[in-house]
């Protein structure tokens, strides 16, 4: 008798979480994030069900959470590379840069030749003003691929970070030259070109752009500007009102818009 009743016991306990399962999957295919996150308990012992919770967790902007999880997940492995990059984009989505930095290059010495973690690592650590340490990512990246356009990018923003602006522009040309057609690239050696008054040079390497592509915000900024530098007004204005027409109310655009017509 007794182990009929035990028998009993757990086919109930079996079927109960069957139907537990079954609402948690029904809740995730209908975006029902908040009813997943109370089915499943942070405490749970099954990877799986604390994966779904954590992932509900993110949809929902919960990141603290979601580090919470990820944090006791990371415990049990430390060389699982899909729960750093899930802490350093949570870390990332909080606004702090550096503590995503961290788990990007763990995930990084895991993975040396992946791409995407070094991009994100070196990412981080500019947004989060870590100049020297991206300088060194940076190089770190050349090391193994000699011929990427965007590790050269990248380099150049960590020496201008660095108020290292001859670095920069030789970093950003050997970008340009690898691909001309990098609108991140292009501003920023026009930018450099404005900064040391070399109008001339900012227009040429912008209109040459401008063949291709004359959507380009931040392309269009730094021509505009040169145009204006050098008096060319009708040109700057032209260009003004197009940034105006793109979506641009930023101030430096008003104020040399301003400018040129004045």
């Amino acid at each position: 008798m007794k182990s009929f009743v035990t028998l009993m016991l757990c086919l109930l306990s079996m079927t109960t979480f069957a139907q537990v399962h079954d609402e948690i999957s029904s809740a995730m295919e209908e975006f029902d994030y908040d009813k997943v996150i109370n089915l499943i308990s942070p405490s749970t012992k099954d990877s799986l069900l604390l994966s779904t919770r954590i992932q509900a967790l993110k949809a929902m902007n919960r990141y603290p959470e979601a580090i919470v999880d990820l944090t006791s997940l990371f415990v049990k492995d430390t060389t699982d590379t899909k729960i750093l990059i899930d802490l350093a984009e949570c870390y990332k989505l909080m606004g702090s840069p550096r503590q995503a930095a961290d788990y990007y290059r763990k995930a990084v010495s895991l993975r040396p030749n992946n791409k995407f973690f070094r991009l994100q690592y070196i990412r981080s650590l500019l947004n989060a003003e870590n100049f020297k340490e991206a300088r060194d990512a940076c190089h770190g990246w050349l090391e193994q691929d000699t011929v990427s356009a965007t590790g050269y990018k990248y380099l150049g923003q960590a020496y201008e970070g660095m108020q290292d602006i001859p670095n920069a522009f030789f970093s950003y040309n050997v970008a340009y030259r690898r691909d001309s057609l990098d609108a991140q690239t292009v501003a920023r050696i026009a930018n450099i070109f404005n900064n040391n008054r070399q109008f001339t040079d900012a227009i040429d390497v912008t209109e040459c752009y401008r063949l291709s592509d004359t959507t380009s915000v931040d392309v269009n900024r730094q021509n505009a500007k040169a145009y204006c530098m050098l008096k060319d007004y009708k040109k700057a204005i032209e260009r003004y009102e197009s940034l105006k027409r793109m979506g641009d109310r930023s101030f430096l655009t008003f104020y040399y818009l301003g400018i040129s017509y004045y």
